[in-house]
């Protein structure tokens, strides 16, 4: 794995490609390398890697997938906006974390407003409105984490009450 790691440097766009198809393809097990490139010096690693993440699609890219959301390349942020994006309901959850842990980040308000209008549905709206109305210009900056804190505990509570009707 630490090849198709290492080629998603490459010059050459066919390597990074084929790199790229085959850390997708290996899922779950690539999760971990892939979070590693996204501090990389060089961007495109960067970028690779969370288009990557975004691509496998699972709860723990998402995870990954949040340290992204502060980068200083405005395409990696949006890759991974992308990705938290492809992820679904289950990248919500590292979202509102990033947004309590570094809502002093402008990259990461920006980033996380443009997710969250992906999760503005009849499911999520009550949740996540107060968030997207925390993050509007001219709202106070301390008004972030208290919302992203509190929708965070009530989407905690609508899992465990979607988990308890399965049952």
């Amino acid at each position: 794995m630490h090849g198709q790691s290492h080629a998603l440097g490459s010059e050459d766009f066919s390597t990074r490609r084929n790199a790229l198809r085959s850390l997708v393809r290996r899922g779950p097990i690539a999760v971990k390398a892939l979070g590693g490139l996204l501090t990389s010096p060089h961007e495109h690693v960067r970028w690779e890697a969370a288009k990557a993440l975004g691509r496998i699609g699972r709860p723990e890219a998402a995870e990954r997938l949040a340290s992204a959301l502060d980068d200083e390349s405005l395409d990696v942020r949006w890759l991974a906006s992308d990705g938290f994006i492809s992820i679904g309901d289950a990248a919500l959850v590292p979202l509102l974390r990033m947004l309590i842990k570094s809502s002093n980040s402008v990259r990461v308000r920006e980033a996380a407003t443009h997710t969250l209008h992906a999760f503005l549905d009849e499911k999520h709206h009550t949740i996540i409105a107060p968030v997207l109305s925390a993050l509007q210009l001219g709202t106070p900056i301390e008004n972030v984490p208290v919302a992203a804190y509190d929708a965070l505990n009530e989407l905690k509570a609508l899992q465990r009450k979607q988990s308890l009707q399965l049952l």
